[in-house]
């Protein structure tokens, strides 16, 4: 009995096995959890710069020229005694304008912090980052693999560029324009033409009033149901009859040709000149 119980438990070496295949796991869930946590810091890094860049274009369609910096890499707005340094995650504001709410800032203990750097007629602008993953595309580095990216007065090195969009930056962070070096502007919005609709004039249809017919009644017919006899018969006794002609004293009404040469007044043939 005692010899199954013993072969059921696990030996120092199948322990440290186990122990040893653990320590590997363990080694590469750090390393992935290291490297994406790195990853993901530079992407904030780059949504950073993209933020601050779009507050400077702001900032230089009110202006037309970006705001001085100073050696510490830190944006300056104003003059003389309004002058004010914009430290990196206060507000950027300038005259009452916010151009930021709140800049942005590094987080990341030991890495220094982000820099911003324009040329003398503050025309163009850099602004620089250090990233943790020198893999990164956007990480430019020398052959060396050293970061190369200076900005002025700031001791530190960079990889990480945002520049304006009328220069380009060279390894040392110098700025170079292309072109003309002038950040062009967008042409003034042509006027929205304005469209009348005209709605089409309504159709009046003009209907012509229905004629009324009248049916005249035939010879033997009652000329009294009818407004008339017919074209070859006279109403004599209140009946249509031939001939035309009805002599004097006859029954006559307004349909009658004639009366034997007399006139119908009255309803009654006689007297006066013929019809």
């Amino acid at each position: 009995m005692l010899s199954l119980i013993m072969r059921k438990a696990f030996t120092l070496v199948e322990l440290l096995i186990v122990i040893v295949i653990m320590g590997i796991l363990t080694v590469i869930a750090v390393s992935q959890f290291r490297t994406a946590k790195k990853k993901a810091n530079d992407v904030a890094r780059k949504g950073d710069l993209s933020s601050v860049s779009k507050a400077l274009q702001m900032y230089y369609a009110d202006y037309k020229k970006f705001p001085a910096a100073s050696s510490q890499g830190e944006i300056i707005v104003g003059s003389g005694a309004s002058t004010k340094t914009i430290k990196w995650g206060d507000e950027f504001i300038d005259q009452g304008y916010i151009y930021m709410k709140t800049m942005p800032k590094e987080n990341t203990k030991g890495f220094p912090e982000y820099c911003y750097k324009t040329d003398e007629n503050r025309k163009s602008f850099a602004l620089f980052a250090k990233m943790e993953n020198i893999e990164d595309k956007q990480c430019v580095l020398n052959e060396e693999k050293e970061m190369t990216y200076d900005c002025g007065g700031n001791t530190d090195s960079y990889c990480l560029a945002y520049v304006s969009p009328n220069v380009e930056v060279d390894e040392d962070g110098k700025l170079s324009p292309i072109g003309s070096g002038i950040i062009p502007t967008l042409p003034p919005a042509s006027p929205i033409p304005t469209v009348i609709i005209v709605s089409p004039a309504p159709t009046v249809v003009i209907s012509s009033p229905t004629p009324t017919v009248y049916k005249c009644a035939e010879d033997g017919e009652s000329c009294f149901k009818l407004p008339c006899c017919n074209i070859q018969s006279n109403c004599v006794g209140g009946v249509c009859q031939k001939p035309a002609c009805v002599s004097a004293g006859a029954y006559c009404d307004a349909f009658s040709v004639c009366c034997d040469g007399l006139n119908c007044k009255n309803n009654k043939c006689g007297g006066g000149s013929g019809i």
